[in-house]
C-alpha cells in the first residue's frame, strides 16, 4: 500500500510523486514494514516486525472486505466536484493510495482514497501507532517506492502540490 505525496524533486521516473506512506504486509510470514515521510520535519522513520496473526486483526479484515468490493485495475476517487443543495463540492485534501494485492498467485491492484476507502486511513493509523513494530535503520529510497506505480499504463493521477516548509501561510481574518 503506497499513499502518495509530494516529492523533493521531479524526475521522469517519479513524475511529481513521492510517498507519504508506504506499506508492506507477508501474511504467510506476519511481517510487516512501514516507512512514513514526515514533509514538514523533512524526516523518514521505517519501522519493522512481526504481528502475530496478522491476518486475523480487524482493521487487516475490514480493509481486505473493501478491497473485494473494488474491480481490479480500477481508479476510486469518488465524485470530488459534484455538489447539491445539501453537499458542498468536495475539494482534495486527502491521501491518493495504490493498494495491491496478492494472494495465492493472484494479483489485484487498485487507486482509491480515504474518503473511498475509510479502512485504509484505519489501517494506516493502527500501523503507525503499533508498538510491537520497532524503529528500523533500513533505507529505502522514495524513487524506488513509487517509479513502478507512476509508470504503469494504468496509472492517471495529478501529482500533488508542492509543499514548501519556508512557505507561511496565515488565513485572512473573518468579519464579524
Amino acid at each position: 500500500m503506497i499513499a502518495f505525496g509530494p516529492t523533493d524533486s521531479v524526475t521522469t521516473f517519479n513524475k511529481g510523486f513521492g510517498t507519504h506512506f508506504y506499506c508492506f504486509i507477508d501474511f504467510e510470514t506476519d511481517s510487516v514494514l512501514i516507512r512514513e515521510r514526515y514533509i514538514f520535519e523533512d524526516s523518514t522513520v521505517v519501522k519493522t516486525g512481526f504481528l502475530n496473526d496478522i491476518e486475523k486483526n480487524k482493521f487487516i479484515l475490514a480493509a481486505i472486505k473493501n478491497f473485494d468490493s473494488i474491480s481490479s485495475d480500477s481508479i476510486n476517487l469518488g465524485d470530488i466536484t459534484s455538489s447539491t443543495s445539501d453537499t458542498p463540492p468536495r475539494v482534495y485534501c486527502g491521501l491518493n493510495f495504490f493498494v495491491e494485492f496478492k494472494n495465492q498467485g493472484v494479483s489485484r491492484h487498485f487507486y482509491t482514497n480515504g474518503y473511498t476507502i475509510e479502512s485504509l486511513n484505519e489501517l494506516m493509523t493502527w500501523l503507525t501507532g503499533n508498538v510491537e513494530l520497532q524503529n528500523s535503520q533500513i533505507k529505502i529510497d522514495d524513487n524506488d517506492i513509487i517509479q513502478n506505480v507512476v509508470n504503469r499504463n494504468d496509472f492517471r493521477l495529478d501529482p500533488p502540490p508542492p509543499v514548501k516548509t519556508i512557505i507561511k501561510f496565515l488565513p485572512p481574518k473573518v468579519r464579524e
